[in-house]
Order: structure tokens, then sequence, then C-alpha cells
């Protein structure tokens, strides 16, 4: 429900998407639900999902049965089961702030990826962390999920660390765009609040 999948291909993958051929892996893939609609809108690439969670990838294999260019595996973001210099393009998407250690996954995409290839991250910095106005229950009750999260190596702040850590994993051409990912002007409604 979070990410229109084709508003999402459209916008951030296909300007990357050069030829026909080429093979794609989406990292933290979850249900598939991105990687799909990339295959779905590319259909001579070579897409592929990995996740670490067993029921995410079996539900991602379930809903793509139709697809031929698809393949999921589960695999640790730091240890990818692929040949070095594979991918033309990697994205990953609100996973690296989860890790204990993303430094060591920027390295892996390296090792992965193609030279000249493409690499898209998208992640947090702050999100519902720092907000105005502030609400004091919803504040205290945020300030104690980021600090049990912090305990598995959760850093709220990632966003602003991924150009220097590109730059430590020997990225090289490297491009920020920063963007809102929820912005709400006036009245949140419910659902949203919640």
């Amino acid at each position: 429900e979070k990410v229109n999948a084709p508003d999402f291909v459209s916008k951030y993958m296909s300007p990357h998407v050069i030829t026909s051929k080429e093979q794609i892996l989406d990292v933290g893939c979850g249900p598939g639900v991105i990687a799909s609609a990339v295959a779905s809108h590319h259909k001579s690439t070579e897409v592929y999902g990995v996740d670490l969670r067993k029921d995410r990838i079996a539900l991602a294999k379930r809903s793509t049965l139709n697809l031929k260019n698809m393949y999921f595996e589960r695999a640790e973001a730091s240890c990818l089961p692929f040949v070095d210099n594979k991918f033309d393009l990697i994205y990953t998407r609100f996973l690296l702030e989860y890790l204990k250690y993303p430094e060591n996954v920027l390295k892996e995409f390296k090792r992965v990826g193609k030279h000249g290839g493409k690499l898209i991250m998208q992640d947090l910095d702050g999100q519902l962390v720092t907000h105005y106005p502030i609400k004091n229950e919803f504040e205290n009750r945020i300030n104690v999920i980021i600090e049990a999260l912090k305990k598995t190596g959760f850093d709220p702040y990632l966003g602003r660390k991924l150009y220097y850590m590109a730059i430590n994993a020997g990225l090289k051409n490297i491009k920020v765009v920063i963007e809102p990912y929820h912005q709400i002007i006036g009245k949140i409604n419910d659902r949203e609040l919640y």
C-alpha cells in the first residue's frame, strides 16, 4: 500500500534502464512489489530480488509466477550470491537504515555491480523523528520505538550519511537527490496519523 510501484519504476528506474538486456537487482525486495513492476515494464531485462526473510521471498515467488524474467533468492545484503560485475542497475529502498553495518552492503553493491553501472539507494533521514507541531503523546511513543530500534542497529538519520558511505565504498559519480517522502500540509487524516 505504501508504494505506487508503476510510478516508482517510471520515475526512478526507467530513466536508468539503457538497454533491453540489462540485469537489475532489488536488494531488500520484500514481497517483490517493485521488482515485479520493473520486470513487467522492462520485459527483456532480467530482474533479481533478494531478501533475508523466507516468507517474503516465498510471497514474491508466488505473486510473480507469470513473469519469466523475474528471479528471487533469500540472501544477506552484505553477502550477495552473485558473481562480480554482474548487474547493470542495483537498487535498494528503505533497507540500509535497519542494518548494523550498511558500509559493508555498499561494498557488496560495488562488487556485484558492473563498472559504469548504476546504483539507486533510497532511504529515510529523520522520518517521524522530528516533526512540527509536536504532539507530546505522539512524540513520546515515537521516542520509545526509536530507542528500541536503535538496539538493533537502526539509524533514523542514515539518509544524510549515504553520500559519505558511498565515497568510502569506492563508488564514483555520485548524484544526491533529496525529496520529501511524506509531507502533509494542513490537517492529517486518521489513516495517515495511524
